[in-house]
């Protein structure tokens, strides 16, 4: 059980150390392949590129929905060329396969910056095209913010990937984390006057607020590597801080949050 339990969490760490890709890389070899088994983790269906004969960088099949994704890396911001690959293809499926598609454009832009400095990583012409379109954008950093939460246990994969499958604008992590909690305040809000049915103190409901839902967002998986293996674990989203990270715009969860407090 021992050996077993290495072999899973030396497993999860290579992954995690591969997906270090998704930050600073770009090009078939670098950033495709990473982008590919992110998206695997997230529950989809991908092949790789020997298994079909088209020039998709992503391709997935959900049901009767193609997903087809565009991955490009620059020192840069994201421009059209890459947009247009992706409306072709989109088109092409869509006019003569007459197949339902979902569009995916995968960015890593500015690749020379850290992460967290990069700002606005599409241009213009690119954000209102996919806009136009319905299709999802989606940075490799928030990515790969993505799959350290799914790995943690902070967010389940199929919630991630249904978001992303209705994605019809830019794909943020904290907007999703944002309405989880947010659902799980006012669940908690609403089973506040059947406390005493369900047998549960309202201080345990307090705890359970504070420690699971505002602190979800951890790092779970990440400390049980380390302790397995004596390693630290690559690209601590908080350089190296024993914060977590915290999200913005969270005034109507902490108003949900007073709210069961009262």
């Amino acid at each position: 059980k021992i050996e077993n339990s290495r072999r899973d969490h030396e497993s999860e760490y290579n992954k995690i150390e591969m997906l270090e890709s998704l930050l600073y890389e770009q090009g078939k070899y670098g950033l495709e392949p990473a982008v590919r088994e992110a998206f695997r983790i997230l529950g989809f269906k991908v092949f790789e590129r020997e298994e079909y004969d088209k020039e998709y960088d992503l391709f997935s099949k959900d049901d009767a929905l193609l997903v087809i994704g565009e991955i490009e890396g620059s020192e840069g911001q994201i421009d059209i060329a890459k947009y247009r690959q992706l409306l072709d293809y989109v088109d092409h499926e869509e006019t003569i396969n007459a197949n339902k598609v979902k569009g995916i454009l995968i960015g890593n832009g500015f690749i020379k910056k850290k992460p967290e400095e990069r700002g606005e990583q599409f241009t213009e012409r690119v954000i209102t095209g996919c806009k136009n379109r319905k299709f999802c954008r989606i940075t490799t950093y928030e990515l790969y913010k993505t799959i350290r939460a799914v790995l943690s246990g902070a967010i389940q994969k199929e919630v991630i990937k249904e978001q992303i499958l209705n994605c019809e604008d830019e794909f943020k992590l904290s907007t999703i984390l944002k309405s989880e909690r947010n659902a799980w305040a006012f669940a908690f809000k609403n089973l506040k006057p059947f406390l005493s049915d369900l047998k549960i103190s309202t201080d345990d409901l307090k705890a359970l607020v504070h420690n699971f839902s505002l602190n979800a967002y951890s790092y779970i998986a990440s400390n049980k590597i380390k302790e397995m293996l004596g390693k630290e674990t690559p690209g601590d989203l908080n350089n190296g801080s024993d914060k977590k990270t915290e999200f913005s715009d969270d005034e109507e969860f902490e108003n949900n949050v007073k709210e069961i407090e009262k």
